[in-house]
Formats: C-alpha cells, sequence, structure tokens
C-alpha cells in the first residue's frame, strides 16, 4: 500500500532496533497456519529485510528477512487494525476500528496508544518525519504533526466512507471512497474539494507517479495525466475489486484485489496483465502492497481463518506464496512424546510434528469423516476416533491410518491408549467401547448413562473416568463397571484430566471442577461471566501444580497452584480452542478452528520475549474481589518511577474508562479503584502501559 515515508519524503534504513516485551500472563505463539491466522490487512516495508503488517484482533507482526518468518508484537487493542505507515526506519503509525491509533519509535518493536476517535479509520499516509493523514469510515480525515500525540479533525465535506490517502507533496493529497468519490487538497488538508463526484462504483486505492500521473482503483480503474483535473476510465472487466495500487518505477504500477487478482503494467496504466493467485482454500483477497527497492515486494492477502504473504524478488513479474498450512477445523491434540504430536480434525487430514510444534506435515487419513478425539501412547501408536462411528489407528506415527470396526454407527468424541493392545473410547448416548486386541476387536462396556461422552482419561489401567453432559463416570475396574455421577449446574462438561488417583479437573461450559477424592466429590474452581457462550473445551495439567484450560472465543486460562486461582493468558485470537496438549517436559499446544496451533513453552511460569538481565520493571495485580459488583481494586508495583497510563476495556477493545492517562507515578506498589456502575454484567480487560511494554488482564462484572 506504501512505501516507507510515503511518496514524499524518503530515508535511508539506519539500523532496526529490538525491544524488549513483558508479560505477566502466558504467551501463546502462532505456530500453524503460518504466518498468522488472523486476518492480515496492511504492510509496510521498511528496507529488503524489515517490514511490519498489521490485521485483525489488534495483530502487529514484524520481519527481518523479507517475510520468510514474522514475529508477533504486542498491541495495545485486539480490535482490527487497518492500516500502517512509517515516516523513518524508527518512526510509524497503525490506525483501525473504532479510531484506534498506535505508535512505534523503534521501528515496530513496541506499540503504544494514541488519542482515538469513534470512526474506523481506514488508511493512513505519512508525509514527513512528524506529519501523518489518516482517513476512514463517514468521511472522517484526521491530520497529526506530532508523530501521533495529537490529532486534528479535518473537514471532509462528505460522510462517505474513504479508503485510501496519499499526498504527492507536503500540500497536495488525494482521497479515494464509496460511490467513487475523490477528493482533493492543495492545503495540506485545511479544505478538501470533491474532484469527483459520486458515481456507483467504490473506489479503494489512490497512487501518483508524480504531481500530474495517478490512477485510482476499486470496481473499476481510473487515469488522470493532469493532477486530478479530469479522470479517464480503463476499458476492461478485471472480474475482481481491486483493494491497492502502487507505482514502482517510471510507468509500472501493480494492483492487487479481491479473488486473488493481482494486475501489473508497464506503461502507465493502460494495458494490464492479470494473474491470479489461489491456495488450498481458494484465491486470496490481495489487500495490500509494499516495495522496498527495485526488487523486493510484499503483498498481504487473507482467506477466512488464515493470511498469506507474497513475495516477490524481481519487481512484480512472479510471486511466491510464503504461507503456510492446512485451514481445516483441529479437534484434538496428543503428544506420544517431548517432540511428537498428532492433531485431528476435519477434512479427511491429520497434522503431525516431530519437533514439539515447530514443524507441521498433513497426511491423508483415507476417509473424508470429521476426526474428533486422537490419543498417542507412544511416537509411533495412536488412535483417532469421529463421526458415524469413525475409528482410525497409526502405528508409524500418523503416517498412515488404518480403519477399524467399531461396530456402532454413533459418533466417537476421544479415545484413551492404556497399552500396544488395550483402548477405550467414548461418544454419544454414553457409548464406552473397549478393546484388549489393538482394535482387531472392540466390545461395548455397560456406562449405565445416555450423555453425551466427549471425554475420557486414565490414571492407571484400571482407574478412568470419562464426561460429558453434566455427567461423570468412574471406574476402578477396567470398565467392568462404571459409576455414574451427576455434577449440578456443570452444563456440558468437554473434559477431564487426571494429576494423580485422588486428584482430577473437568472443564465445560465456563467451568472448571476439581476432586480432591478421586472424583466421589467434585468442587467448581473456576467459572467465566460468559459461561453460556464461552465453553471451556479441553484442559491439561504438566504436574501437580501447573494446568491448562482452553475454550471458545481463544481463551486460555492457566494455574501454577493446583487450580486454586486462575489466570487468563493471551492469545491474540478469538478462533475457537478445541484442545490442549502437553509433551510432558515444557510445551503446551492448542488447537482449534481454521487450522489454528498455538504453542507456549512456559509450562505455566511468566513468559518474557528477548529477556533481558534484569527484571520487568512493573508488576500488574489480579483485581480484587473478581467477579465484582460494582467495584473493585487494581494493584500495580513500579521498580521505578515512570509514565503510566490503565485503561479498562470491553471484549471489542472500546475503551470503558481511562484510569491513568500517562502520569508519572512514583516507584512502589499502587492501587486504583474502578466502578462498574452502568456497566452490564460481562468480561473486561484492563491494561497497564508502562516502560512501553504491557500487560493486560481480564475481569469479570457479575450483577
Amino acid at each position: 500500500m506504501k512505501k516507507l515515508g510515503s511518496t514524499v519524503v524518503l530515508f535511508a534504513v539506519v539500523g532496526v532496533f529490538l525491544h524488549v516485551g513483558c508479560f505477566a500472563q502466558n504467551t501463546w505463539e502462532w505456530v500453524h497456519p503460518l504466518p498468522q491466522g488472523n486476518n492480515l490487512i496492511d504492510v509496510c516495508c521498511l528496507d529488503t529485510l524489515n517490514a511490519v503488517a498489521v490485521g485483525s484482533y489488534g495483530s502487529i507482526l514484524r520481519t527481518t528477512d523479507a517475510g520468510a518468518h514474522w514475529t508477533r508484537r504486542p498491541s495495545e487493542t485486539t480490535l482490527a487494525l487497518n492500516a500502517v505507515a512509517f515516516s523513518t526506519p524508527d518512526r510509524g503509525i497503525a490506525v483501525g476500528d473504532w479510531g484506534g491509533i498506535s505508535r512505534t519509535t523503534d521501528g515496530g518493536w513496541s506499540w503504544v496508544r494514541s488519542q482515538r476517535t469513534t470512526s474506523d479509520l481506514l488508511a493512513i499516509c505519512a508525509l514527513d518525519s512528524v506529519t501523518y493523514t489518516a482517513v476512514g469510515r463517514e468521511g472522517t480525515i484526521m491530520r497529526t504533526e506530532d508523530h501521533g500525540k495529537t490529532w486534528l479533525l479535518q473537514s471532509s465535506g462528505t460522510t462517505n466512507d474513504l479508503f485510501q490517502v496519499c499526498f504527492t507533496d507536503p500540500h497536495n493529497g488525494f482521497a479515494v471512497g464509496d460511490s467513487g468519490i475523490i477528493l482533493h487538497t492543495s492545503d495540506a488538508g485545511q479544505t478538501w474539494q470533491r474532484q469527483r463526484g459520486e458515481a456507483n462504483r467504490q473506489l479503494r486505492s489512490v497512487a501518483f507517479a508524480d504531481p500530474y500521473r495517478g490512477i485510482a482503483v476499486g470496481e473499476t480503474i481510473l487515469r488522470t495525466t493532469d493532477g486530478g483535473m479530469s479522470w479517464t476510465e480503463v476499458d476492461g472487466d478485471f472480474g475482481s475489486i481491486l483493494l491497492d495500487i502502487i507505482y514502482h518505477g517510471d510507468g509500472t504500477v501493480i494492483c492487487a484485489g479481491s479473488e486473488g487478482c493481482i494486475l501489473r503494467s508497464d506503461n502507465d496504466g493502460m494495458d494490464w496483465i492479470c494473474t491470479t493467485i489461489t491456495s488450498e482454500a481458494g484465491p486470496n483477497s490481495l489487500h495490500a502492497i509494499s516495495f522496498a527497492g527495485a526488487r523486493l515486494g510484499l503483498i498481504i492477502g487473507s482467506n477466512p481463518g488464515f493470511s498469506s504473504i507474497l513475495r516477490t524478488t524481481d519487481g512484480g513479474k512472479e510471486w511466491e506464496d510464503l504461507s503456510y498450512g492446512r485451514i481445516d477445523r483441529l479437534s484434538s491434540i496428543s503428544f506420544g512424546s517431548k517432540t511428537h504430536a498428532i492433531a485431528v480434525g476435519g477434512g479427511g487430514w491429520a497434522l503431525r510434528t516431530t519437533d514439539a510444534g515447530d514443524h507441521w506435515k498433513s497426511h491423508a487419513i483415507g476417509i473424508r469423516r470429521t476426526l474428533n478425539g486422537v490419543h498417542c501412547l507412544d511416537s509411533i501408536l495412536a488412535v483417532a476416533v469421529g463421526d458415524r462411528g469413525c475409528i482410525i489407528r497409526t502405528t508409524d506415527g500418523g503416517m498412515t491410518w488404518q480403519e477399524q470396526s467399531s461396530g456402532t454407527s454413533a459418533s466417537m468424541m476421544a479415545a484413551f491408549c492404556i497399552d500396544e493392545g488395550t483402548a477405550y473410547v467414548v461418544g454419544v448416548d454414553g457409548t464406552v467401547l473397549h478393546t484388549t486386541n489393538g482394535g482387531v476387536q472392540w466390545t461395548k462396556q455397560t456406562s449405565g448413562t445416555q450423555a453425551y461422552l466427549q471425554a475420557i482419561d486414565f490414571v492407571d489401567e484400571r482407574t478412568g473416568m470419562a464426561a460429558g453432559g453434566g455427567t461423570i463416570i468412574r471406574t476402578d475396574d477396567g470398565g467392568a463397571r462404571w459409576k455414574v455421577q451427576q455434577i449440578e449446574g456443570a452444563g456440558n462438561l468437554q473434559s477431564v484430566c487426571y494429576i494423580d488417583p485422588l486428584r482430577a479437573f473437568a472443564s465445560g461450559s465456563g467451568l472448571v471442577y476439581r476432586t480432591t477424592d478421586g472424583g466421589e466429590s467434585w468442587t467448581l474452581v473456576r467459572s467465566t461471566a460468559l459461561s453460556g457462550s464461552w465453553g471451556l473445551t479441553s484442559i491439561r495439567f504438566a504436574d501437580q501444580h501447573q494446568g491448562v484450560v482452553v475454550g471458545g472465543s481463544g481463551m486460555i486460562i492457566s494455574t501454577t497452584d493446583g487450580g486454586s486461582t486462575w489466570k487468563d493468558d493471551i492469545a491474540w485470537t478469538n478462533q475457537t480452542l478445541n484442545g490442549v496438549g502437553y509433551n510432558g517436559e515444557s510445551v503446551f499446544l492448542a488447537v482449534g478452528s481454521n487450522g489454528t496451533i498455538l504453542r507456549t513453552t512456559t509450562s505455566g511460569v511468566s513468559w518474557v520475549e528477548h529477556q533481558p538481565p534484569s527484571r520487568s520493571s512493573f508488576i500488574l495485580e489480579q483485581n480484587y474481589p473478581n467477579p465484582f459488583n460494582p467495584s473493585t481494586t487494581i494493584q500495580y508495583t513500579l521498580r521505578m518511577p515512570q509514565r503510566v497510563s490503565l485503561v479498562v476495556t470491553d471484549p471489542f477493545g472500546r475503551e470503558v474508562q481511562r484510569l491513568l492517562d500517562g502520569s508519572i507515578e512514583e516507584a512502589g506498589t499502587h492501587h486504583v479503584q474502578f466502578d462498574a456502575g452502568g456497566l452490564p454484567s460481562g468480561v473486561y480487560f484492563y491494561s497497564l502501559i508502562a516502560d512501553g511494554n504491557l500487560i493486560t488482564r481480564k475481569m469479570a462484572v457479575l450483577r
């Protein structure tokens, strides 16, 4: 979409500064699909190696190897970031939904929020090292002359959405938008005039080669050679909506758009050659283009559930897709060793890693039925189960699978392997199947329930339990007899996990239960405010202290004290997470919708990226009480005097209240009261920003 410093001023890249980021919660990294499961919307190349991309759910990614690998950078929002621009190698601004504005002064390694408006901001252009113009919904135009610290709202004279803005010099700029509108300013935005009235065709982007030659694209292509005084429509039906355009060299123009369309013109936009880029999921919607130098360029795109990054090294003649991975729903994951794990789900595929999640290979299972559960005995043998009585088994670590006869058409939901011959599977209508000969024959056991059993776990060869609905069944004789328990108010239990013969956990509809007497009694130890819609789908413990639970809308909670207290981890996604596995050493993997696989290597201990020798300069505690009504106390500790902001937001990232706004606070422990009077019940977030870093925690208002 843009070059470093837009078209007004170009800067030489003098270096990249690493940023130290600290988080109180476990931080989960994306490992599949790559580079990102959240949609990416814009990209800006800083030089031939460094670039920054932004997108949905507050995503900010950075690369130092020309897009081959990307790392997530902390942002202060979960709202979409729609555009990013850099005025120098260090200074950049990202804008997004609900007027979100984030600034960086270290090349995109760290970001802080700035003043915001209520309108979605869709594009931004850098004019010089401190001056930017942003445009957005309902004709919003904003300008900053101090690198985003303060913004002035300008009058556009329209209520049409504006999708792109560019300047040919510090005074002359153009904005395009809905209904084909084109606006022009010759006084740095003090006034904007319509160059082209409303039409039926939307315009999404505009670029100029010089003060006179420009092109606007969208549902059509328009050219001007007189600085926008007149515009001519280019003949042709390109079969897509063009979303971005960039001039790349004298007379060379490149466009990207929907349906994987890339257009290239070498004669100033008069004639075009079309290339279509597709993936396994079909054509991508290509949102943005950025070039660094004559040869290297990146295009950001997306399909529902994953992002694509295309790269050219020949000036845009050929493009390679740097994205990787399948986007089928993943429902379950299991480790067979500290490095080997298998994930299963829809689409007739199983995913397999042999390096604890760094890399994944997909293997066809030979059937098209959805798989709901998998359990690895070791790195060689595993059993997976699925719809319509499906049971499959692998003896080569998941590369090939053999279907077995279950003797039932009931959907199977979970499996557990005791040894090479003995295994159990559970499913709908209280179905429990058992084999002692490696699955040659499966025998139905009497469960004593018609519950929809979704999980099973054994602590030894004879002692196990299964759960589903509000029911838990237990056996101490290898399934010869099952004892049925109803857990009042449990809703839909979806996972069970033993720590030892006496201690176990079960999770489900936003609830976590614990037993310390082998399952005779259960105590509720965690509930979420949105229990009706945020199911806690899977639970796994590393040891008697450290455990992780995952669920809907990207929810991840963890404990380090055996389930007595729980904290919210940062997943940076709203994808549903369906399963979590532990490798017995230090790695948790979580899987979910659209092929999502997340990893943390902390085993429940706070994670630090690029860890410095010293400790974090501040600590943010969990609010107390929590849940609360109507007030709660937020405690934080500073190790040195520093400027601090404390902001409360709703689940959509909209600011509810700014409790501290950049004030300088002394070292020591501080307490801030938050009154939620007037707010509805639900989950809210409070974020402490200090020393260029961010800590975010969840809290719940419960009326």
